[in-house]
């Protein structure tokens, strides 16, 4: 389906980033073939002004975004992604969607196993959560950064999450963590960047032995906010404010170009200080988590988007009310508090940036694709236990829900 509506209905190339990635791999992997000397000189230095590199750097239009921007997501991995595929697939660009759905599916095995460490009991209901969720199953399965920022964020948050449990293999489940955590910060650093206050408080709680956890989470959450509001003061080529700035200025050129229907403002801009960035953010997270309207869908996507919305809210509600009737907060393990409160902190952090820095709904519904596995997993850690035997003595769901001995 991806493959169908990016080549019958987005039929410009040059913009359709299924293909502006796939066509850019074309010229690079010539030159791996062709002249591997040059290839690494492209890949790994800045000598892709030589002239030897310049007949193949002036067949790709996206390799180099043009001008610096902090923290700036790259084209090039997914562009050398393409690059690699081209050895089995011989310029047919199916086999790639091969390639990628098996990192990415891989991912959302990773994830649903990290969640299944915390909530053994749960573990059929995560199948819902992380597999069957449609705006995750379509964007998170084409040529797109979305699949590999999912096989990142699986791997690394499933092997840091194996590193807090103190078992002999501690080293090398964080050295793949750092592993892929750098992936993930190359792919999308913004991704990276909203997943550090899990790192950090998981650290902080895997020293105290997952004692105090409240406390040492607030007191975490805070000094993340004031170290990125203040690092710029002790290393000044770092400001968290201006890489947003520039994230909005960035995407407001793409969107000025292609004019889209589905437009919407905030008030967000690229010369926002931090002052007015503190404003904002209820107005951004709000249009991440609830918009589009179901008076704004005007496309099969965001119609999918409002019934995802609406199910998810449901769900949400239905379940909180039963975890407070049912004193579910009560048998909660310090691991799981944890990880509840660092879902809820991530998927904050990246719904705010998400939503300040999308201003329009195609962009917005696509770029929060992965948010929705935590989002939508939320539920099922907060449904009551009651309400898990219960589902457990159901015919239909007794099979799945079943708990081996």
């Amino acid at each position: 389906l991806f493959y169908v509506v990016y080549t019958y209905y987005y039929t410009d190339r040059y913009t359709s980033d299924m293909y502006k990635y796939f066509d850019d791999s074309k010229p690079l992997f010539d030159c791996l073939i062709q002249d591997p000397r040059t290839f690494f000189q492209i890949v790994f230095s800045d000598r892709s002004g030589s002239s030897n590199a310049m007949p193949y750097m002036q067949q790709m239009n996206h390799w180099q975004l043009g001008h610096h921007r902090q923290f700036e997501n790259s084209h090039q991995l997914i562009i050398l992604f393409n690059v690699l595929c081209r050895f089995f697939s011989f310029g047919n660009i199916l086999p790639h969607f091969v390639f990628i759905n098996f990192l990415s599916f891989l991912g959302l095995i990773c994830l649903w196993k990290s969640f299944n460490l915390f909530f053994t009991n749960k573990k059929p209901l995560f199948l819902l959560s992380v597999f069957l969720i449609p705006s995750v199953l379509f964007w998170c399965s084409g040529l797109l950064k979305e699949s590999l920022i999912i096989f990142a964020l699986g791997f690394s948050l499933y092997s840091f999450f194996l590193f807090l449990r103190r078992d002999k293999n501690q080293l090398i489940h964080f050295t793949f963590f750092l592993l892929f955590y750098f992936l993930l910060f190359k792919i999308k650093s913004y991704m990276a960047v909203s997943f550090l206050p899990l790192v950090l408080i998981g650290i902080a709680l895997w020293i105290s032995k997952f004692r105090f956890v409240i406390p040492i989470f607030v007191i975490g959450i805070l000094a993340v906010i004031i170290m990125g509001f203040g690092i710029q003061s002790i290393f000044p080529s770092i400001n968290p404010t201006r890489a947003l700035n520039d994230k909005i200025e960035g995407f407001k050129e793409v969107m000025t170009a292609a004019n889209p229907a589905s437009k919407f403002d905030i008030g967000s801009n690229e010369d926002m200080d931090s002052e007015t960035l503190l404003k904002l953010i209820p107005k951004s997270v709000a249009v991440c988590l609830f918009r589009p309207f179901p008076w704004e869908a005007k496309n099969p996507f965001t119609i999918l988007v409002v019934l995802e919305n609406f199910i998810f809210w449901t769900g949400l509600l239905i379940c909180l009310f039963f975890f407070f009737r049912h004193e579910q907060y009560k048998r909660l393990g310090p691991q799981q508090t944890f990880l509840l409160l660092s879902i809820i902190s991530s998927a904050s952090i990246l719904c705010f940036i998400i939503g300040i820095s999308s201003f329009n709904f195609g962009a917005l519904v696509r770029y929060k694709a992965p948010i929705l596995i935590f989002l939508f997993s939320l539920p099922i850690m907060l449904i009551s236990d009651k309400i898990v035997e219960k589902l457990n003595n159901l015919k239909i769901l007794g099979i799945l829900l079943n708990k081996r001995q």
